[in-house]
């Protein structure tokens, strides 16, 4: 009951939906390289998406939320047999106070349905996290899922995560960047 008066609340807001494909790329990532700006992480440059979108064995599929016409929650699903996944997603911070996030995802799942999904995977997550626990009030599963490391002998494993204190001051420096200096950097970044 919850998670439903809080996907209605947002219909109070009027949002509009656009499913599709190259036609949403901009306004996806528009939104998904503002958003992981927000939260200091570096994003794959949008020839890695336009990519993805342009293989034809892939069948992916480009969800966006529009308030006042414009881009405030976005999602990248890709699904493959009977499971559709949504290894990307955003919603800019001021569009999730009126729970366009959730909105979404709930259009999302009606989607999944009508295409005849029979699973739908949130992507990964660690245990108790707040990503963890937005999935599980969906009614999601968990699986328990390993990263596998291909290693040189002797070598320590990178630890390349937001926890990480060796990456504290540059994650609060991404922050204060314009987002379009962000995606100028990021495809020097990336790589490494």
């Amino acid at each position: 009951a919850k998670l439903r008066s809080q996907y209605k609340k947002a219909e109070d807001y009027q949002p509009k939906l656009k499913v599709g494909k190259e036609e949403l790329l901009n306004d996806f990532y528009q939104v998904f390289s503002h958003n992981m700006r927000d939260l200091g992480t570096p994003v794959y440059p949008k020839s890695f998406f336009q990519a993805i979108l342009d293989e034809p064995n892939i069948q992916s599929t480009l969800l966006v939320v529009h308030l006042a016409n414009k881009p405030v929650s976005a999602a990248f699903l890709i699904g493959n047999n009977n499971v559709l996944e949504i290894p990307w997603a955003s919603t800019i911070a001021a569009a999730n106070k009126k729970n366009m996030n959730m909105w979404m995802y709930r259009q999302i799942l009606s989607f999944a349905i009508e295409q005849k999904f029979m699973f739908f995977d949130f992507g990964r997550s660690t245990i108790d996290a707040g990503t963890y626990k937005f999935k599980k009030q969906w009614g999601a599963e968990p699986r328990q899922h390993y990263w596998y490391y291909v290693m040189p002998e002797g070598q320590a494993l990178p630890e390349i995560n937001p926890n990480n204190p060796k990456y504290k001051i540059f994650i609060a420096l991404w922050k204060l960047m314009p987002v379009w200096l962000t995606r100028w950097i990021v495809p020097l970044l990336i790589k490494h």
